[in-house]
């Protein structure tokens, strides 16, 4: 009798423990609830599901309760000037051969449309005499579709699960207004940006020469309470986002069941983004791929889908990479007072990218990273094709020169460049005289030249620095050489090298004899690069697939 009372209390007291920690973990949203588990079950085999799994059919109906009206269009193309548009238009400016032309209000759009004859749209509401036609040029090529179709899991799903949560799962309120993913991003549905709400929201955008010696505080803007605003009759919502800027954003969210109205409403996917390192090659193009995996989540392209920028920063020479990609880029001060964005995405933070998160670099690839490859080149009218020569490679040296990249370095100096750069150029043509060999400044070049350059490179050899992230544009099969002025070890070249099937070289000084006086130029040894570049091309030449790949053509 004692035994059995004993047993007793002991699976009571197991029960209890059990029940503490399950709701301790779904009170920290730590715990899958089912019914996120279903439907992404429902999500990944969304193309199968149906003939291959009938008697789940009910995981699947669950979704139906997240939908959402998206349009399969209606991005706003022209770069607007809050100043410069007038509260009376209404305007909708059509790509192709539209009979419907912007009015002088609209400043001149950022780029030419090339996918048809979709509908871009810029609508200022002005009074009621017009709502009927805003609201009839809002739903215009609109379908009222489920959440489940607007967004693709297949994939992209473990992936994320590997780069922003080890447990994957989405909360959602407002009737899907906002919806947390991961708790790294967040979807936001008809939410109104209050530029009186962000300060100063008319800075952003300057010339170099304009900011010199600008302080880098300067160039993040201050948000308040209501600068994001939801219409919604629930009076608050509880959460937490582990990215600081996204909890810094939910805090500064306002949700309100009176309704706001609007100077400037923004149709279609829209991308927010605070960058971290805006003048820098590595940090963009960190950026750019994440937000084309968001991209891929939402079934978008660049060409659809616009970018808001959410910092202060001047005018950077990555600019024109954004610009080229995106649909449009949008500043704040573009904004007007109230401005609605029909699908708004805050994305997860550069720390937890894949391209450079420790925690998960030893991947062996990363997802569509062969994609965003094409599509950049593509975009810029270049092909990724190309196919490494054994006799007649493009060897191309990467020079680092002086240049002011921001306000910060107002004289351009810069560390780690190569003193013998003429020695260098004519000692390996003339041991590699059969090969094509270059040296050039990159970010001396637009970026299309940059992009046309890489994409035609066979070996890419340089000192450590933000050009050689151009690695993942490389043709595969390809090599980069990458030299350390010391015994310092970095990995993220040599991982963007490996992940685009590229090989990788590396060669690390220990001379400190070898630099200037300013510790800002270094020799390098003639024998190094010949060695380094010898076994090179014998990789490529002994590459089998470079071999197949002749042979199967």
């Amino acid at each position: 009798m004692k035994k059995n009372k004993i047993i007793k209390w002991a699976f009571l007291t197991i029960a209890v423990l059990y029940t503490l920690i399950f709701l301790y973990l779904e009170s920290s949203n730590i715990l899958f609830d089912h019914k996120s588990l279903r439907i992404h079950l429902a999500r990944l085999n969304k193309d199968n599901f149906w003939q291959n799994k009938p008697e789940t059919k009910n995981w699947y109906r669950d979704q139906n309760n997240m939908s959402a009206r998206i349009g399969n269009a209606g991005i706003v193309e022209a770069q607007v000037n809050g100043s410069d548009i007038d509260h009376t238009q209404s305007e909708i400016i059509q790509k192709g051969n539209s009979k419907n032309q912007p009015s002088n209000n609209v400043n001149d759009v950022h780029k030419d449309l090339n996918d048809g004859d979709e509908e871009v749209k810029v609508t200022i509401p002005h009074s009621a005499k017009h709502k009927e036609e805003e609201e009839h040029a809002m739903i215009h090529k609109e379908n009222t579709i489920d959440l489940k179709q607007y967004i693709n899991y297949n994939h992209i799903h473990k992936h994320l699960n590997q780069i922003l949560n080890p447990i994957y799962s989405d909360k959602k309120w407002c009737n899907g207004k906002f919806i947390k993913i991961a708790q790294q991003m967040a979807y936001l549905k008809d939410s109104i940006i209050d530029r009186t709400k962000i300060t100063p929201s008319d800075r952003g955008g300057e010339t170099i020469k304009e900011t010199l010696d600008q302080k880098e505080e300067r160039e993040y803007y201050n948000f308040y309470y209501g600068a994001f605003n939801i219409q919604c009759n629930a009076s608050k919502i509880n959460m937490k986002f582990k990215p600081l800027h996204l909890q810094n954003w939910f805090n500064y969210l306002k949700i309100s069941p009176l309704v706001m109205k609007p100077n400037m409403i923004i149709t279609g996917l829209t991308i927010a983004m605070l960058r971290e390192d805006y003048a820098h090659l590595y940090f963009t193009l960190i950026e750019l791929y994440d937000a084309f995996l968001i991209m891929k989540m939402f079934n978008h392209t660049f060409q659809n889908t616009n970018l808001l920028i959410l910092d202060a920063h001047p005018q950077g020479h990555m600019d024109d990479l954004l610009k080229k990609l995106f649909k449009t880029v949008f500043r704040l001060k573009h904004l007007k007072t109230l401005t609605q964005f029909e699908h708004l995405i805050w994305g997860f933070p550069i720390q937890k990218s894949s391209l450079i998160n420790p925690n998960v670099k030893n991947l062996n690839k990363r997802l569509y990273l062969d994609q965003f490859k094409r599509t950049v080149l593509n975009q810029f009218g270049q092909k990724s094709n190309r196919i490494p020569s054994c006799r007649n490679q493009n060897i191309l040296f990467v020079w680092r020169h002086d240049y002011v990249a921001h306000p910060r370095n107002k004289n351009g100096i810069i560390s780690r460049k190569i003193t013998n750069e003429i020695e260098l150029l004519n000692v390996t043509r003339e041991r590699f005289p059969s090969h094509n060999i270059i040296g050039i400044q990159l970010d001396a070049l637009d970026i299309g030249k940059q992009l046309r350059t890489i994409s035609n490179t066979d070996i890419l050899i340089g000192m450590h620095g933000a050009a050689l992230a151009y690695s993942i544009f490389l043709p595969i099969g390809s090599t980069v050489i990458e030299l350390f002025p010391n015994k310092g070890r970095n990995w993220h070249f040599e991982y963007l090298a490996k992940w685009n099937k590229c090989f990788y070289q590396s060669w690390y000084n220990n001379d400190t004899q070898r630099f200037d006086s300013n510790g800002t130029s270094m020799t390098i040894p003639a024998n190094v690069i010949r060695s380094e570049l010898r076994n090179a091309i014998d990789n490529i030449c002994n590459d089998k697939r470079r071999i197949k790949k002749i042979t199967d053509d």
